[in-house]
């Protein structure tokens, strides 16, 4: 006896893809799913500045003037910001220690572009120092303003300005010029120390006087 064939069963699409339909609309609306999170990645770094400069910037300045201005009124205070003022120095240190160990890969992968960044910033400071002596001179001002002037003119104080670089440029070279141009200002102060003493020396103070 010959065995009767049965018609073979076909499903239709649909059931062998059940989720064909939302496959098919999922790949449709690619292209304005993705305008959309280019979009909202756009937006998001347009107001990345911002957000750093309130953050890093604005409200710790607020931060300061109050507890400056409470401190005047209240002995407490001012006993508490004077105790934390002498932990300055080694509080500096270790947060440019940090910054400086978080980008040493980019130091070293943009070795020669920093190279050239950190030659011009040692030039400006060359030429600052050389300026504030000059005026200090023809303005004929006391040993300890002449120097206060000069190192102000030197230094720049960057770090500040860290957050909005990195905001701004994410993490290429961009945080670690300003690194650089820290590190440079620092051998620059350095050596200004040992040197003052002999182009600014404590006798203009009698004489000016």
């Amino acid at each position: 006896m010959r065995s009767r064939e049965l018609p073979e069963v076909r499903r239709p699409a649909a059931d062998a893809h059940p989720d064909a339909d939302d496959r098919s609309a999922a790949v449709a609306a690619g292209p304005a799913v993705g305008d959309h999170r280019r979009a909202n990645e756009h937006r998001s770094a347009d107001s990345a500045p911002g957000e750093a400069l309130l953050l890093f910037i604005v409200i710790p300045l607020i931060a300061a003037v109050l507890v400056r201005t409470l401190a005047r009124r209240q002995p407490r205070v001012d006993r508490v910001v004077e105790s934390a003022a002498k932990l300055m120095d080694p509080v500096m240190a270790l947060t440019l220690l940090v910054i400086t160990a978080s980008v040493i890969p980019v130091i070293a992968g943009s070795a020669g572009h920093l190279g050239t960044a950190a030659l011009v910033f040692a030039v400006f400071a060359v030429v600052m120092a050389v300026a504030g002596w000059i005026l200090t001179r023809a303005t004929q001002m006391a040993a300890d303003q002449s120097r206060a002037v000069i190192l102000s003119g030197v230094t720049r104080n960057s770090l500040v300005m860290l957050p909005l670089v990195r905001a701004i440029t994410g993490e290429r070279s961009g945080p670690a010029a300003v690194v650089t141009q820290t590190l440079t200002e620092l051998i620059v102060l350095l050596i200004l120390v040992r040197i003052l003493p002999r182009l600014v020396p404590a006798t203009a103070v009698s004489e000016n006087r």
